[in-house]
């Protein structure tokens, strides 16, 4: 089975960048080159994993993902949990359970045909983030904030 693992993303230090890679040393874990243009990335990938840690407002990967018809496992933090439509656009996992990620992964690794299927709705859901749209949206908030 020809499955890699591509790391894209910053280190908080040179010394943990360090520490992953030799911890983790494995001819099909690869660090990218972290600002590398998303057009070279999301087309030569299956699934997108976005572990944050943290609780951020907007997962901006996810939708970014999912515009390239790209499913993304994502923790269940933040924001992400409102932009991942679960079993449709991808899967969300407990950051917390390195089980529960390790599970979802090997969910599509026996599963590729899910995959495929998801494609279109990630396309679909990725339109409702473009920025006509959005901006659409808070116009409309706006006005109805005007006119009370």
């Amino acid at each position: 089975m020809g499955i890699s693992l591509y790391l894209w993303g910053e280190y908080s230090t040179a010394d943990y960048k360090k520490y992953i890679e030799n911890t983790y040393e494995n001819p099909r874990i690869h660090n990218m080159n972290y600002e590398e243009s998303i057009d070279n990335i999301y087309p030569n990938i299956d699934v997108c994993i976005v572990p944050s840690n943290v609780k951020e407002a907007f997962g901006r990967v996810v939708v970014e993902a999912n515009s390239f018809g790209v499913p993304v496992i994502g923790s269940s933090r933040g924001g992400i949990p409102e932009i991942i439509i679960n079993n449709k656009t991808g899967l969300l996992f407990d950051i917390e359970d390195q089980r529960d990620l390790l599970e979802k992964m090997l969910f599509f690794i026996n599963n590729p045909d899910v995959i495929r299927s998801m494609a279109p709705h990630c396309l679909a859901h990725a339109r409702n983030f473009l920025y006509g749209k959005i901006t659409k949206q808070y116009l409309e908030v706006y006005k109805k904030i005007i006119c009370k």
